[in-house]
């Protein structure tokens, strides 16, 4: 069973859908319906980021469109070449994971990366994930440890979790000054 985590949010000029996908489970604040996914395919037809994204995440799952992983990816790959972050990470998760492509490790590093880079606090988590297993990058604890620190600050609770743990098995800290560091990050921001 593949596990997927794709993050999509689209804007219709009726209704704002959220849709996150994570296993099996499907959240979102209204049903996708048909007439959502005709606006959907011509806003991201017509070069929408967003609407790609979100039209990817629903073939991804099966939401209003059949399960269709090679057109959910062809969507998702529109999206994330336009520099679109929650795209990018969901790329990733298809490389990650193997859905509607190969899995690779590596390429998925290289778009968690580019998510990472713009902020985007699931995929510095998720690359962080990476250089603690050493998962398409040389394992670096010290190097998991800033990914899950940028997306702590963010508030990221799994990030958070993750950077605990380094703490308390003392992975990648540099010291007493990382914990002051998190701490004044954290109430700047």
């Amino acid at each position: 069973m593949k596990t997927i985590r794709i993050l999509s949010v689209c804007l219709l000029p009726i209704a704002a859908i959220m849709v996150f996908l994570h296993g099996t489970q499907l959240f979102a604040e209204v049903p996708v319906t048909a007439g959502q996914i005709a606006g959907l395919r011509t806003a991201a037809a017509q070069g929408d980021a967003s609407a790609q994204c979100s039209l990817g995440a629903c073939y991804a799952k099966g939401e209003g469109v059949p399960v269709d992983e090679a057109e959910a990816v062809k969507w998702i790959t529109k999206a994330a070449n336009q520099e679109f972050a929650k795209a990018q990470f969901n790329l990733g998760v298809c490389y990650g994971g193997g859905l509607g492509v190969p899995k690779d490790a590596a390429k998925a590093v290289t778009w968690y990366r580019k998510a990472a880079d713009q902020g985007f606090a699931n995929a510095q988590f998720y690359l962080g994930a990476c250089y603690a297993k050493g998962d398409g990058v040389p394992k670096d604890a010290a190097e998991a440890f800033n990914w899950y620190r940028k997306a702590a600050i963010q508030g990221f609770a799994e990030a958070e979790r993750a950077l605990g743990d380094c703490y308390a098995n003392g992975e990648g800290v540099g010291g007493v000054q990382n914990s002051v560091n998190l701490l004044e990050a954290r109430r700047a921001g």
